[in-house]
């Protein structure tokens, strides 16, 4: 391989990783910003407690006719009232609110005076219309105050709710029955949270005065739900930014489940065969890394005969057979791993993953030149440019011993390593050559690392051999460049007009 084609493989690798970095530099900030989103909306949304003290109170008086029995203009608290003599009902209704925190709440309260008629067995309301005596009200308790305070002060008129409970019981002949008037205040929270965090968990309080209507004794009571003690009110931060939060967490997500799905993609896309190669040979290194012995020095495959494995687990079947270990050697250039598997019988096992056309991916711009559109001019000036090694495949050191029956081959010598008395095969393309005979035939060079054209020397015309004998699958001859009686002849006496170029062409049909 030379210099130039390996900084195209290294530089392919480096443009394709710099670009796995960035995708997945882009998608981590793409994750990041979703966790953050997503971590501010659960904080946003998230409750949390702030301790309060509350309290409410309801003072009452009842105000009487004028009699001969009492003198007061009315009675307080705690005596038991003659309905006869009772004129109204006035109550002072208070709530307060004491914030450790600041916080931002509103309340709002109304209080109503409610005509109770209820079965006197079951305790169940038979009649129950509610009349507005303080409309609802609204107040604020800003963050500076901490501190709120609800006083108001209503009455009702005695004898006129008696006359609308009786209004509603005598036409009606309603027996084991009894009515009151109830005041009643309510205090609602209208806040950023949806409830109260107390023994109920509502947000609403109710403070009421219990004045039964009778024509006898009355026994006011007075009832509240308010909590008259420290406790916890659940309380939110602003809800303004959880909706945005949330929007920008599902964006970003989405977004980060995109940025994940093209990057498998586009790793998966830019996985050539070279880098395919790698993970093969990663794969299999790893899996069965106890089963491979690596060696450093290359394999001397002469003497041997090979046999192609399909599958490695193959490998590992016939390793169990014959209790001999499993090989491997890499090419310097690191384009083809071989398994191999020797044996005493001069058998060579041999699992091979290489990477597959190669110059497909990295010199595209030198495509491999095809036999049947062949320019003429290009192909004499690849003849003769010189190569400094090629790949010996299918070779033997003398002639081959024929045979009556079996694989047809004719053999080649390199010109300028004639000398060397190698010997290679190739399939004579249903072509009939003689000894002498120059013919184009494909090889490689193993420097360069490409497939050339170039032409051989005939040193065995056809002939058949043993396919036995046969290390790899034959390549076919292009076609014949020279007769020997044409190479006899003087230049004077040629009149082919191709031979004064050095060699005539013959294309294959």
């Amino acid at each position: 391989m030379s210099e130039a084609e390996k900084k195209k493989r290294l530089d392919y690798k480096r443009n394709r990783q710099k670009w796995i970095y960035i995708i997945s530099a882009v998608t981590a900030g793409i994750l990041l910003i979703s966790l953050i989103m997503s971590i501010a909306y659960f904080n946003t949304a998230k409750n949390y407690y702030i301790n309060y003290t509350e309290n409410s109170s309801v003072d009452y008086k009842v105000y009487l006719k004028d009699n001969e029995f009492f003198e007061e203009e009315y009675l307080d608290e705690g005596h038991a009232y003659i309905a006869a003599f009772i004129d109204k009902v006035s109550a002072d209704f208070r709530y307060q609110l004491n914030m450790e925190e600041e916080v931002v709440y509103d309340y709002s309260y109304k209080i109503n005076a409610i005509l109770e008629v209820t079965h006197v067995s079951t305790g169940k309301v038979i009649y129950s219309p509610k009349y507005e005596l303080v409309p609802e009200t609204v107040v604020s308790l800003d963050k500076a105050q901490q501190k709120l305070v609800i006083a108001e002060s209503v009455s009702v008129n005695y004898d006129e709710f008696n006359e609308m409970a009786e209004n509603f019981v005598v036409p009606l002949g309603l027996e084991n029955v009894k009515s009151a008037v109830v005041l009643e205040m309510e205090v609602d929270v209208i806040s950023t949270c949806d409830s109260f965090e107390d023994e109920y968990n509502k947000n609403e309080y109710f403070v009421s005065l219990n004045v039964p209507l009778s024509k006898q004794l009355v026994d006011i009571q007075i009832e509240s739900d308010v909590p008259d003690a420290e406790t916890k009110i659940l309380a939110c931060t602003k809800g303004t930014g959880k909706t945005v939060f949330l929007v920008l967490t599902i964006i970003f997500t989405t977004l980060s489940a995109l940025a994940i799905a093209f990057l498998v993609v586009f790793i998966y896309l830019t996985r050539n065969t070279d880098i395919n190669y790698e993970i093969k040979v990663n794969k299999i290194v790893s899996k069965y890394r106890s089963y491979i012995q690596q060696i450093i020095t290359p394999f001397d495959f002469d003497g041997y005969h090979v046999l192609s494995v399909k599958t490695f687990r193959e490998m590992l079947e016939i390793r169990d057979t014959i209790q001999s270990p499993i090989l491997m050697s890499e090419n310097e250039d690191k384009t083809r791993t071989d398994f191999i598997i020797p044996t005493n019988t001069k058998l060579l096992y041999i699992f091979e993953v290489k990477v597959e056309d190669y110059d497909q991916i990295y010199n595209p711009e030198e495509p491999i030149i095809l036999v049947d559109n062949v320019d003429e001019e290009a192909l004499a000036e690849a003849i003769n440019t010189p190569t400094t090694e090629l790949e010996d495949i299918n070779f033997v050191d003398e002639i081959d011993e024929e045979v009556d029956e079996g694989v047809e081959v004719i053999g080649v010598v390199w010109p300028e390593k004639a000398t060397k008395n190698k010997i290679y095969r190739y399939d004579p393309n249903g072509e009939t050559v003689e000894d002498g005979d120059i013919v184009l035939v494909p090889s490689r060079d193993v420097a360069k690392n490409k497939d050339i054209i170039r032409k051989a020397t005939v040193a065995h015309g056809n002939h058949r051999v043993d396919p036995d004998t046969l290390k790899h699958p034959l390549k076919k001859i292009i076609g014949i460049v020279q007769r020997r009686a044409e190479a006899a002849l003087t230049p004077k006496e040629n009149t082919d007009p191709e031979a004064k170029k050095g060699f005539k062409f013959k294309k294959n049909n």
